[in-house]
């Protein structure tokens, strides 16, 4: 499924752009680029770090602007399990405790997951368009890192956004 719902993904995410694994690092701004490094050394020589590897005192620069959500399967479903304040403000939403696919417009969303959770692969997208906030944010980045259980499954995706 990978390149075929890769490139179906950042069809559909024009005006913005996406890119997958190492081919992130040269698009991150300073915060994406600590926590990516830091994912990336929690990581070691596991396909990706776990929830429990992070603590928030080692994030504190990002934490207003990281939103959690939970993975669970059959169906695949994704559900929002902390959201920055950041986050909240950017977009005039609290969604803790929300599922995605129950949200009107989050189609490009749960694609995003979906790859992400198949590939176990962090996935970067600029300059989305912000199309369910009410202020003045107009456009967003997306940083989303899979986060693994004891049996190598996505668990958990962070995200770590830029409003603008």
């Amino acid at each position: 499924m990978s390149i075929d719902h890769l490139e179906t993904i950042k069809k559909n995410a024009l005006p913005g752009k996406v890119f997958v694994g190492g081919d992130c690092v040269p698009n991150l701004w300073s915060d994406a680029k600590y926590l990516y490094d830091l994912w990336n050394k929690k990581k070691a020589k596991n396909k990706a770090p776990q929830r429990k590897d992070f603590t928030p005192q080692e994030m504190k620069q990002c934490l207003a602007l990281i939103a959690l959500h939970d993975i669970s399967y059959d169906p695949l479903r994704s559900k929002v399990r902390l959201i920055g304040t950041g986050v909240v403000e950017a977009t005039g939403m609290e969604a803790t405790g929300w599922y995605v696919d129950e949200v009107q417009g989050t189609e490009f969303l749960l694609q995003r997951a979906k790859w992400i959770v198949e590939n176990c692969c962090p996935m970067l997208c600029v300059d989305l368009p912000l199309i369910w906030s009410h202020l003045d944010y107009k456009h967003y980045d997306v940083l989303a890192l899979p986060l693994i259980d004891e049996a190598d499954r996505v668990a958990m995706i962070m995200y770590l956004a830029k409003y603008y």
